[in-house]
């Protein structure tokens, strides 16, 4: 009994000790609800300011959104550069939002060079992350690049 009482002092230690140094920090995610907020509100300075929060935490979403504001110009001058960067941080992370929004970039020369084909490839990425929006966009695009080979 007293081997187990030990092994569970080291264990709720150890934990403690990881969530100190930010192991299992849930700011990431409360700074990027917190932008999601302030952005519902149109306020994208602040919103912007919690998405950098939630992205020093390496939370993907917040990457995500910090390339849609960009992308936008929302808060902040259009930079597609920028956006795509973002967005190519985050769909790293494995967020399906973010390979639908490369995809939007590689469809649209945002950032990139029009690349119908990386297009396709990421849209389908998202698909598999289970972003079903970008399913309309796979069939979209097949449509598109079947014409352009018939031609």
């Amino acid at each position: 009994m007293k081997k187990i009482r030990s092994l569970c002092t080291v264990v709720v230690t150890v934990i403690g000790i990881l969530i100190w140094f930010g192991f299992f920090s849930q700011s990431g995610e409360a700074d990027f609800n917190k932008g999601n907020n302030f952005e519902k509100q149109g306020n994208y300075k602040k919103a912007i300011e919690c998405y950098e929060k939630s992205a020093e935490d390496n939370y993907a979403g917040a990457y995500t959104n910090l390339g849609v504001l960009y992308l936008k110009g929302k808060g902040v001058n259009i930079n597609y550069n920028k956006a795509f960067k973002y967005f190519k941080i985050a769909a790293e992370k494995g967020d399906g939002a973010a390979y639908n929004n490369l995809g939007v970039c590689y469809t649209g020369g945002y950032g990139v060079d029009i690349d119908y084909e990386k297009a396709l490839n990421c849209y389908k990425k998202a698909v598999d992350l289970g972003y079903e929006e970008a399913k309309e966009r796979v069939k979209e695009l097949e449509n598109i690049l079947y014409l352009i080979e018939e031609n």
